[in-house]
């Protein structure tokens, strides 16, 4: 058993897997981290770096609704005059 198969019970996700989920590039979510954009992630011995999946779809459903509240309302359509 390697490392990941071991964290993948543990509900954790790689960069990858985070960029997957975001339809992003790996590095964005790099980056992203590091400016505090994202969650912060776990890291695993030195070099690897992991996020919690729980985090992630909490700071999914917390961007949707911040975009909900940000976009404008729908106007009604106009009425020719006749």
């Amino acid at each position: 058993m390697n490392l990941d198969d071991a964290l993948g019970d543990a509900g954790l996700m790689t960069v990858q897997e985070a960029a997957d989920r975001l339809k992003v590039n790996y590095r964005t979510v790099l980056r992203m981290s590091r400016k505090g954009e994202y969650i912060p992630p776990i890291r695993l011995s030195g070099w690897y770096l992991r996020f919690s999946v729980a985090a992630h779809e909490r700071w999914v459903r917390e961007q949707v609704k911040r975009a909900a509240a940000a976009s404008p309302k729908p106007k009604a359509p106009r009425r020719r005059k006749s």
